[in-house]
Formats: structure tokens, sequence, C-alpha cells
């Protein structure tokens, strides 16, 4: 009955395209039946397949538009498929992203280690040696960690939504019982003013929490970035 009820949608769907395009040629003073007839002559086989390569790009446009639409698949409880082609989470009303660096699918998985892996690439809690000592500006540390495998928010919101029972013990706190505020420098959003910041995760309430810091701001021992290494 469903397979019925699927082709009946799909041929009136196609009687309405057809319909409609009928409608825009005749309008440019062209028949589309005649046009059909045509492409199918030796006379016009360039036409034909400068047609189906337009339809071709339409389909291929379409299909990742829904790709990128899909933000996470959940595997099993330990592996999770984030898509980071997808447009990442704002911080707050009115801000925008700055800097995406994006990417496709990637696995994240928690191994029996106890270890966060990304495509196979272990997760480290990563500080500068600015840090270690004192707080570095954000805007001198997002310069720092260039070229480094920063780990994309789109990640921390999968792990939140879809499975904060991956995320190790070891990232609420450090040795010294100090709350961690571990940042996802991949994405970098802005507000009207120019001023950027970067999101962040961190446990609190017996929950994980999100949440941004201003780019202005300093960043401690406390501000971790999310890297993998291999």
């Amino acid at each position: 009955m469903a397979k019925t009820e699927a082709i009946i949608s799909m041929a009136g769907s196609y009687q309405t395209t057809a319909s409609a395009l009928s409608d825009e040629v005749t309008k440019q003073g062209g028949s589309l039946s005649q046009a059909v007839v045509l492409l199918g002559t030796s006379e016009y086989a360039n036409e034909l397949g400068s047609v189906a390569s337009i339809l071709a790009q339409m389909c291929k446009q379409h299909q990742a538009k829904l790709e990128a639409a899909e933000r996470v698949k959940v595997v099993n409880k330990t592996t999770l498929l984030v898509n980071l082609a997808s447009e990442p989470k704002l911080p707050f009303d009115g801000a925008t992203v700055k800097h995406n660096a994006g990417g496709g699918w990637v696995k994240v998985e928690k191994r029996k280690d106890g270890h966060l892996y990304v495509n196979g690439k272990r997760v480290v809690l990563h500080l500068e040696e600015g840090q270690k000592a004192g707080v570095v500006g954000g805007h001198e540390l997002r310069k720092a960690l260039v070229g480094k495998d920063t780990l994309h928010p789109n990640i921390m919101d999968a792990l939140c939504d879809y499975a904060p029972h991956m995320i190790p013990e070891y990232c609420k706190q450090d040795s010294q019982g100090r709350t961690l505020y571990i940042c996802f420098w991949e994405v970098v959003y802005g507000d009207a003013d120019g001023s950027l910041c970067v999101r962040f995760l961190f446990w609190r309430g017996g929950a994980w929490r999100r949440d941004y810091r201003w780019l202005g701001r300093g960043f401690d021992v406390q501000d971790p970035a999310a890297v993998s290494v291999k």
C-alpha cells in the first residue's frame, strides 16, 4: 500500500513539473513536446548532453543540501558520525560565523582506553606554554593554534545532544580540581561590532554545558583547546 502511494505521489510530481516546464517553454516561444522529440535526434545530441548535465547538477546540489542538513548519525553507544559540513549552532542571537574550517563526515568514538578519537586520532586537551604559566590573549592564542587539528563545535554539540556519556571524566576538572572550559576552535563567531568569540564545553551542576568566550579576554590553564593528535 505504502509503495503504491509513493508511486502515485511521484507520478503527480512528474505531472506538475512537466506542466510547469511546458508553460515556461511556451512563454519563451517554444514547445516542450517538440523539444523532447528533437532532443532524441542525432542533430541535437550536444543539446541533450547539456540538458542532462543541468539536471544532474541540480540533483547533486539537492543531495548536498540534504546531507548538510543532517548533523549526526548514532552508530552505537560509543560511536557517532558527525557532519562538519552542517551549519554550526550559534552561541547567541545575532551571532555570525566568521571562520569555519568545515569538512565532511567524521567518526567520533570512545575507545576502551577512555579517550575520544576523531577519525582514529586521539583527542587531547592542549595548552600553549603561556597558558600553563599565566594568561594568553584570545587573538594571540588563535594564531598559536594555527596548524593544529583543533576540533569543530559540531562535535561538541553532537556529544552533548546525543552521547554525553562519551565525554571523558577528565574533561570535567584538571588535576587541581579546577573546572575546565574546553574550547572548540575550528569555528570562530562574531557580533555586529566585529568582536570575535569561540564556544566551549564545561561541567557544572551535574551536566555538560556550553557557552562562549570573547577573544578579547584571556585564556589560562583552565581553558584548553580540544585537539586531535596521531
